[in-house]
């Protein structure tokens, strides 16, 4: 039968390594592919890399009308690496207990950019599967980011195994090793499934993690796929709840208005049956229509590729192994920036700030993302830091960077709180500017309520300002706060205002002391 159309409409609308040496993976052929929404870059042979960035344009153009909206958060870009083989893809696989993970290909988001890998093994029947499961995963990211790791990988197993051909395209086609599987091995209860996060054995161990694939999408297809569709209205309330916060157990039961326990009795007797049956949906291009939009193809040097596989490490919590390949890309590549602005990230996460203030002067003198310039300020302002994590001044040469690197930071990212925080931090330890430090601060608070440093710098400026009802308002709050080092900070501001008569804020002990440890937080 002909599948409904505005099901899927309502459906997705809500919501030890290789040992081969380090620099070793980047000296071979490294390509790229820019598409309208990709870029797509790997050491594959350039028919094979411009195939991949053709079928997932098309898959991109197909799947965005199954849902009616673009699929892509434009706000942050997406670079698909595809290595050519197993051998070159396992050392940038994901570790579990510290060795590659059995996997065909992964996703991980990122703030500043995702990462969709994919290996293209000689014996992979269907090569462009993992890519479009992949492709999923980076939709839900953005438009279900609560679902569990069930549903999750229920839903890219169902769509990344659909099928194109002749103007349709066939969802939810019996996926042969899944229902072999399903019919030899024991189900999981479904609570136990849907305990199974991304640190669990059911997802990291090779015997364990092909039955949680298989239940996964099994019961996703039975939820949305069984009764012939008839329960299109009710998997779509389902997934309406888990959007809204709920639990798996919680929103089956409300949605489908029945227990877990007679779900899963129905879920076991669908897959003993074995029925998937596969849903047809009309309209649909060929793919080779999107071959124009496969632009900019071009061979990548040894240090671009050698920056890229360090930026898939640093996204994937690998920063030693990280650091050593965007050493080697700014060694064969010097004036490569977006390295250098690598670099000085990791460097800043790792608090290493004097070897980040290096990269990240480098990486600010072309324009970059807001990250890099609030970074930069941050590690330039950590320098005025005593011992005790106290701030007393910052030479007018320094406030004037930071100022400027702060400024830029925000018109790139107006939501981006801790760049307002730190310019007020800078201007009232400058002790200028007080009535921008006060907007910032207020700024920032507004941003970010929950942050009690924020409303601790605010109490600050209200102080050095003379609004010394502002200040105490806000500290007395704040002296309930569950974070001892905010309570003690807090505290001192309200003596020394109590001890100053609250008469001048220029005469208080705010104005000559140094700036509190528990203002200047960590970068996020």
């Amino acid at each position: 039968m002909k599948f409904c159309i505005s099901f899927l409409l309502t459906l997705l609308l809500i919501f030890p390594a290789n040992s081969l040496p380090a620099s070793a993976q980047a000296k071979g052929t490294w390509r790229s592919v820019r598409t309208n929404n990709l870029t797509v870059i790997g050491n594959a042979d350039a028919e094979s890399l411009r195939q991949v960035a053709v079928w997932l344009e098309f898959f991109h153009a197909a799947f965005g009308r199954l849902v009616s909206r673009s699929v892509f958060d434009a706000s942050v870009p997406t670079t698909v690496v595809v290595f050519r083989d197993e051998a070159s893809f396992t050392p940038f696989k994901p570790l579990y207990q510290g060795r590659p993970q059995n996997v065909g290909g992964y996703f991980q988001s990122g703030d500043d950019v995702n990462y969709i890998v994919i290996s293209l093994d000689e014996g992979q029947q269907l090569p462009f599967s993992t890519a479009f499961h992949e492709y999923v995963h980076l939709h839900l990211k953005d438009n279900l980011p609560g679902a569990s790791l069930w549903l999750n990988e229920g839903l890219a197993e169902l769509y990344g195994a659909l099928q194109f051909s002749r103007g349709e395209a066939l969802l939810g086609a019996p996926l042969v090793h899944h229902v072999g599987r399903l019919r030899s091995q024991e189900l999981l209860p479904l609570t136990s499934l849907f305990e199974i996060d991304h640190s669990s054995p059911h997802y990291n161990e090779q015997e364990k993690v092909g039955i949680f694939y298989g239940q996964s999408w099994a019961l996703v297809h039975y939820l949305m796929l069984g009764l012939d569709g008839g329960r299109q209205q009710q998997f779509s309330q389902f997934l309406q709840q888990v959007s809204r916060g709920e639990t798996s157990e919680k929103a089956l039961e409300r949605a489908f208005g029945k227990t877990v326990e007679l779900l899963e009795e129905e879920f076991q007797d669908y897959v003993q049956r074995g029925q998937f049956s596969a849903q047809r949906i009309v309209s649909t291009d060929n793919p080779e229509a999107f071959a124009a939009t496969a632009m900019q193809r071009s061979a990548l040097s040894e240090g671009e590729a050698n920056f890229y596989l360090g930026d898939l490490l640093l996204h994937t919590n690998r920063p030693i192994e990280a650091e050593v390949y965007f050493k080697q890309a700014i060694a064969a590549e010097p004036n490569f920036l977006p390295t250098y602005a690598a670099l000085g990230q990791l460097y800043a996460y790792q608090r290493r700030y004097a070897e980040a203030k290096k990269y990240l002067e480098r990486a600010a003198q072309a324009p970059q993302n807001y990250n890099v310039h609030y970074l930069y300020a941050y590690a330039l302002s950590r320098e005025g830091v005593s011992a005790t994590g106290h701030i007393r001044e910052y030479s007018p040469e320094k406030v004037a960077v930071m100022r400027e690197q702060l400024l830029r930071a925000i018109k790139l990212a107006p939501k981006f709180a801790p760049a307002y925080h730190l310019l007020a931090l800078v201007d009232l330890v400058a002790d200028q500017n007080l009535d921008e430090a006060l907007a910032m601060a207020r700024k920032a608070t507004q941003l970010e309520p929950s942050k009690p440093g924020y409303a601790l710098l605010l109490a600050h400026i209200h102080a050095r300002r003379g609004n010394s009802g502002e200040a105490t308002t806000i500290l007395e709050t704040l002296t309930r706060n569950s974070d001892a080092e905010v309570r003690t900070e807090a505290q001192s501001l309200l003596d020394s205002l109590s001890r100053s008569g609250a008469t001048s804020s220029r005469e208080s002990a705010s104005s000559r002391s140094a700036v509190g440890s528990a203002l200047n937080s960590e970068p996020e």
